[in-house]
């Protein structure tokens, strides 16, 4: 998955966001959803809706998904929202968290501890080119400019949901473990057509150049149980060409 360098920073800079696109927040619930299982008091994050290959996906994933997308889609219902969030997002990572179990913890551990470095007082980019297995570790981990659509969901919600300067907590894409600094903004026309500069760390679930087309594969063969009844609507009958047990 190697690229050569390309011969100036900007054309680095969309280099790096095409290989991690290509390859590697606290809003209210929305009240259709919220009303789909268990009682009032119930913690969201307790609340299991789906299996995908054993591994859970909460209501707390499912509300924070939805609430972000509702901040720059318009025009769509909060139960559209939550079908595209399970199916482009949700199951994709549930289904590589479930391939790559055992990695997993020693995966985060690596990143909480270079993120726990940054935070620390040590440079985001000294950390990022000595730790992160993204191409963009190269520029210190800095992705240039990007709109919100260019990037995988978690990652551009993380990244437009901070401060500017502030560090996220680590999160998983099906690309591995990140964690990442938003270091500027451009106010678009609109909320869809504003852009984020962050840089980030990525340990990934595969570095082989087959990773990237076996994502898919991995994607189309996990096996989708729904938890909740109240959530099954939701849920696309062949999530990305898988298997659904209701």
């Amino acid at each position: 998955m190697s690229h050569p360098s390309p011969p100036d920073r900007r054309e680095v800079s969309v280099a790096a966001r095409l290989v991690l696109a290509s390859c590697i927040a606290s809003a209210a619930a929305p009240g259709a959803l919220a009303a789909g299982g268990g009682g009032a008091g119930e913690d969201p994050e307790g609340h299991v809706i789906l299996r995908v290959d054993g591994e859970e996906v909460t209501k707390a994933d499912l509300d924070a998904s939805v609430a972000y997308r509702k901040t720059y889609v318009a025009g769509r219902s909060d139960a559209d929202l939550a079908r595209a969030a399970i199916e482009d997002e949700l199951i994709p990572i549930a289904a590589l968290k479930a391939k790559f179990k055992d990695r997993l913890p020693e995966m985060r551990k690596k990143v909480e501890e270079m993120r726990a470095r940054v935070l620390a007082g040590e440079a985001f980019e000294n950390v990022a080119r000595a730790g992160s297995e993204c191409p963009s570790s190269a520029q210190g981990g800095d992705l240039g400019f990007f709109p919100r659509t260019q990037m995988v969901p978690p990652f551009a919600r993380h990244a437009f949901t901070l401060r500017k300067g502030e560090v996220s907590e680590t999160f998983v894409t099906v690309f591995g473990v990140h964690f990442l600094t938003v270091t500027d903004y451009k106010k678009g026309p609109t909320a869809g057509a504003d852009e984020a500069r962050a840089s980030h760390v990525l340990v990934m679930f595969d570095k082989s150049p087959q990773f990237r087309n076996q994502l898919q594969a991995i994607q189309q063969g996990a096996k989708v149980e729904v938890v909740d009844a109240a959530y099954a609507d939701l849920v696309p009958a062949k999530p990305a060409g898988g298997k659904n047990k209701n």
